[in-house]
């Protein structure tokens, strides 16, 4: 059976955003060999839409058709193509998908169609404050993705992947998933798969089954950092037998590389996020701001502060 997806496309629109959405279905046909996802590109009045790169897409004007997923990619000035049809139509969209997705500033058009009271909308952390300005706090969340059928959300860029993927696992299963990610060379950080390697992308769970384990484990207790006895215990090994194994696998000692986890944790927190620096410090498990910052600067030879200046 073919799952059909409308995907909108809003002028200005993210070429990155649209090729992570179609790609990994493209790669899905591949492996099922099947016409498993069909895709057609929409726009408002049809024609080409130029994404903010240039890139000009031929795409069909808006239609009732009842399809699968409904997905709308919208990047600058989404504000522009506020229409009442627009609205309408994606009020009907949400009555005849079975999914329904905003990918960047496609969250501000889903807000003005009333789509985000029952679920906030994932949204581009350069934008939230405007919008949340605009319609109020609830409705937008400073988040990557957010998937919680029958919607989803993006805030855009490579974000778009993971919406993709938990696209994918939400019709074809968790096992397609895997298969999607190894054609893409694609490795997921390790707080979403524990068992990748968050530094070399390497799957430890190839590698040694008590290593994975233990990383696992770490991965579980950032905020309330646990001791390299109490990870060793878990699953079975002494410090001693902990110690020999990171460093002969990953060349570091178990604490450090705790250490660099969390580290690099509160690295995405920094510039994904507008939590306090303090804040940051206790979501990762450090003891105070001060300790968090000379840790930070050790690691990265530049401060939390500082890291929110550097462009993404």
């Amino acid at each position: 059976m073919t799952i059909h997806v409308d995907i909108l496309l809003i002028e200005g629109f993210q070429a990155l955003a649209m090729t992570l959405l179609i790609d990994p279905l493209r790669v899905v046909n591949r492996e099922t060999l099947a016409q498993t996802y069909s895709w057609r590109f929409l726009s408002p009045q049809g024609g080409i839409v130029r994404a903010s790169c240039g890139l000009p897409v031929d795409t069909e004007p808006m239609d009732d058709r009842s399809v699968d997923a409904v997905f709308v990619i919208a990047s600058y000035q989404a504000e522009n193509a506020l229409t009442a049809e627009l609205s309408h139509w994606l009020k009907t969209r949400r009555d005849n998908s079975r999914l329904l997705g905003c990918i960047d500033s496609g969250a501000l058009l889903f807000a003005e169609a009333g789509l985000l009271k029952d679920r906030p909308a994932a949204t581009h952390h350069e934008s939230i404050a405007s919008y949340v300005d605009r319609f109020g706090k609830g409705i937008f969340v400073d988040r990557l993705t957010d998937f919680a059928p029958p919607r989803c959300s993006s805030a855009g860029g490579m974000a778009t992947l993971e919406l993709t993927l938990a696209t994918i696992e939400h019709f074809n299963g968790a096992d397609m998933v895997p298969r999607v990610t190894r054609t893409l060379s694609y490795f997921p950080e390790s707080s979403k798969n524990p068992h990748f390697d968050a530094f070399s992308g390497l799957n430890l769970s190839h590698v040694n089954r008590r290593l994975a384990q233990a990383v696992e484990v770490m991965i579980g207790n950032i905020a309330t950092p646990l001791s390299i006895a109490d990870i060793g215990s878990r699953i079975g090994l002494t410090v001693q037998q902990l110690n020999r194994l990171f460093q002969r696998y990953l060349s570091s000692s178990p604490a450090s590389y705790y250490r660099a986890l969390r580290l690099k944790q509160a690295r995405n927190l920094l510039r994904n996020s507008h939590h306090p620096v303090g804040h940051i410090a206790t979501l990762t498990g450090f003891e105070n701001h001060e300790t968090f910052t000379r840790a930070y600067r050790r690691h990265y030879q530049h401060s939390p502060s500082e890291e929110r200046e550097i462009p993404n």
